[in-house]
């Protein structure tokens, strides 16, 4: 008896569940069967390039080119269009270009004609997807899939496709000569001027390099990079005007205040040590180098003579651990002497030095600026277009900038140890 009540209970909940089913999908039929009759048997039989001379076969194609495109079923396209008040866009790769309406047509001969353009994000719209056709640019063509369709439909069936190049040439190497013409003599005035140097504090050593400045590599390097990231989405996209954002001038902005700010602190620091104190160390310093130094090497014993007027005086010899312990506080007294001097060490060893070596706000500022400079640049090749930073990334910066800043005011300015 149970087992014919469960299944005389089961059967009308089985029932309601299906005329629930069926009243869903037959609304959804007409809707589909609807769209159908009204682009009809519409299909994209050919596209080509019409600009540069193109003619039906030039299927090779860059940004702000002309393209024709042509429909069977033009006249029932445009019918269908004209009654629900839509037009017809561009699909490239399946997605849907709204702001790429025909600039021109022929029904006779099945034609629409569109320009390969990116534009802006209009009304808080979304931008054409060409991230999703050019993202991740390399040089050479990619093939992309050309149809039609109305504006908030869906393509319709197609069987062209064109040749896209990313990246083209003339321009490409145009703009690669002008970066590393730049480039060159930016790294040519690191060479021989203090562009991203501090000045020598020792009048007597004037043939000495001063040391690499942090915050002015941070500047340069943010510089750098956004000066190609503007290159580079202009080359590809042609878009030279709004590819600037506020993330990029942010970065700018936090670059440039810290080294105006770090310039300032470091003519400070020097105006507040005395000539007579730091030379007086220097002296102090030069003389542990140079006993060090006789330490570990030793002046060879004089030859012997026929009567020496004193026995010679023999140094002592130094054990093992003894001399690596004497070397390295030579390794450390050396260091001492360049700083005093001004000096350059190396150039990642002066940003992330202060008088008594390797400080932690130094080394943390250049590891987030490693790291955002990756991001960013990944951004901007994958995106095409600035990154956008949130305040929270934006603030880190800056927080770390400042903490920077803070620290370096209190940095000791001649070695204590």
């Amino acid at each position: 008896m149970r087992c014919s009540d469960d299944r005389g209970f089961q059967l009308p909940v089985i029932f309601s569940l299906a005329l629930m089913a069926g009243a869903l999908f037959i609304p959804a039929q007409g809707i589909a069967a609807a769209d159908t009759a009204c682009t009809g048997d519409a299909k994209v039989l050919n596209a080509y390039r019409t600009s540069r001379g193109g003619k039906p076969g030039e299927l090779e194609v860059q940004l702000e080119d002309e393209i024709a495109v042509e429909v069977k079923g033009l006249s029932q396209l445009n019918a269908c269009a004209l009654a629900e008040n839509k037009e017809i866009v561009l699909f490239l790769n399946s997605r849907r270009f709204s702001a790429a309406v025909p600039i021109a047509q022929d029904e006779a001969e099945n034609l629409l004609r569109y320009e390969l353009l990116v534009r802006p994000p209009v009304d808080g719209a979304e931008p054409d997807p060409w991230k999703h056709i050019l993202g991740r640019p390399r040089l050479g063509v990619r093939k992309m899939d050309v149809s039609v369709g109305l504006e908030d439909g869906s393509a319709i069936r197609s069987d062209a496709s064109l040749l896209i190049d990313p990246i083209p040439n003339r321009w490409f190497f145009l703009w690669l000569a002008i970066f590393v013409g730049l480039g060159g003599l930016f790294a040519w005035y690191i060479r021989n001027t203090t562009i991203l140097r501090n000045g020598i504090t020792d009048a007597d050593a004037p043939d000495f390099k001063g040391s690499y400045s942090l915050a002015r590599t941070q500047a340069a390097s943010w510089f750098f990079f956004i000066f190609a990231a503007y290159l580079f989405i202009g080359l590809v996209t042609g878009d030279y005007v709004s590819s600037l954002n506020g993330t990029a001038l942010g970065l700018l902005a936090i670059g440039g205040a810290t080294a105006i700010v770090g310039g300032m602190i470091d003519d400070s620091g020097d105006q507040n040590l005395l000539e007579d104190q730091r030379k007086s160390m220097l002296d102090e310093k030069l003389q542990e180098a140079a006993e060090l130094e006789a330490l570990l090497n030793p002046p060879a014993p004089p030859a012997a003579a026929a009567a020496p007027a004193a026995p010679p005086v023999i140094p002592p010899v130094l054990t093992a651990a003894e001399r690596h312990m004497k070397l390295a506080r030579l390794s450390a007294v050396q260091s001492q002497i360049r700083k005093l001097r001004g000096e350059s060490e190396g150039f990642f060893r002066d940003i992330v030095s202060d008088a008594n070596g390797v400080s932690f706000h130094r080394f943390q500022m250049v590891a987030w600026t490693i790291v955002l400079s990756i991001v960013f640049v990944i951004a901007v090749w994958r995106d095409l277009a600035m990154p956008t930073f949130d305040a929270t990334l934006l603030g880190l910066m800056g927080l770390s900038a400042g903490t920077y800043l803070g620290l370096k005011n209190s940095e000791p300015t001649t070695p204590t140890h």
